[in-house]
């Protein structure tokens, strides 16, 4: 128990728990099973990407295109369910594939083009939006948008199904959380991601192929992040690109207060997706007790500042504080 409480899973768990018990008193319908379903279900797309954001953040990454990267992905497959009308094989396989094209893109740019991880996602997500807003243009579109009633019955179906009572969109964050959970932590790709995080060089020299694991992670992220877009469109009921702006940030910030440093090496996926949980909860306690949108920005800022300067004032502790060994 006390290496537990030592680990930053678990101050986060802790914060998490504390949150619930404030909201609990201040709204009676917080602590409700109808309001968690909800909560998870709208926010399902934001745990998988805390997941595949850790694994990028660990490497000593990020990726800054997923708003673009989910915005294309998901005007391709919505007008080829609407306008095409592909049934659900292809148009999964489709997206699946866009995502981890897109992903490994990245990759290639990171890793063999050499540019820092930040330029190059960036410049991928200027073209990406920019490939749409052309498309716009030549197709003589006014608007991105694709309205429930151009999507086909079987897609919105698939929105609406449950498990148990469970939303189809918590399932599936639940089970791409287990897989990037199983994968950093029992397969040879989580060490490899892991090393190449905390010394790239180091990595190097004891024969991981950095390149080829830095492309994989970003295709992973890819592919997860399409199948979150295709869930969670499905659950909302409507194409629009633009509803994804801002996420990137809300995610980042999330997996960073979760634990997860933007110098790479530290963090774990549990860290990342409780952060993201946090983050989530917060918005919609403050939502429940009628706090102003703006105040609820100020709110959420100041909390992911305090979380980042007491993980830094925390390490910077204890690398004042460990022992040093003289070798003669």
């Amino acid at each position: 128990m006390k290496k537990f409480f030592k680990r930053r899973e678990a101050s986060i768990l802790v914060l998490l728990l504390v949150l619930m018990v404030v909201f609990s008193f201040s709204s009676d319908q917080f602590l409700t099973l109808t309001n968690f379903k909800d909560c998870l279900k709208s926010s399902s797309l934001k745990i998988i990407l805390a997941a595949g954001m850790s694994i990028v953040l660990i490497t000593g990454g990020i990726d800054m295109s997923l708003v673009a990267t989910a915005g294309m992905t998901q005007m391709i497959f919505g007008r080829l369910m609407a306008y095409a009308g592909w049934g659900p094989v292809p148009t999964i396989l489709v997206t699946v594939l866009l995502g981890i094209l897109f992903g490994s893109v990245n990759g290639l740019l990171i890793s063999k083009g050499r540019i820092a991880p930040i330029v190059a996602t960036l410049g991928v997500a200027s073209v990406v939006k920019g490939m749409m807003y052309v498309y716009m243009d030549l197709s003589g579109s006014s608007s991105l948008w694709i309205n429930s009633n151009e999507l086909p019955g079987w897609f919105l179906s698939f929105g609406t199904i449950k498990v148990m009572g469970i939303p189809i969109q918590i399932i599936i964050a639940a089970l791409i959380v287990l897989l990037t959970y199983w994968m950093m932590h029992f397969t040879i790709i989580g060490r490899c991601v892991y090393a190449i995080g905390g010394n790239k060089n180091a990595a190097e020299r004891i024969g991981i192929n950095v390149d080829l694991i830095t492309i994989f992670v970003y295709a992973y992220f890819g592919f997860i992040l399409s199948i979150g877009v295709f869930a969670d469109t499905a659950g909302i009921a409507l194409c629009d690109p633009n509803s994804y702006n801002g996420i990137d940030f809300e995610v980042v910030a999330a997996v960073v207060v979760g634990g997860v440093t933007m110098v790479g090496g530290f963090g774990s996926i549990i860290g990342g997706v409780l952060g993201a949980l946090f983050m989530v909860f917060l918005s919609n306690g403050l939502g429940l007790i009628r706090v102003s949108t703006y105040w609820q920005k100020v709110i959420v800022g100041i909390v992911i500042i305090i979380a980042v300067s007491v993980e830094a004032a925390k390490r910077l502790y204890n690398e004042r504080h460990a022992q040093t060994i003289d070798v003669m």
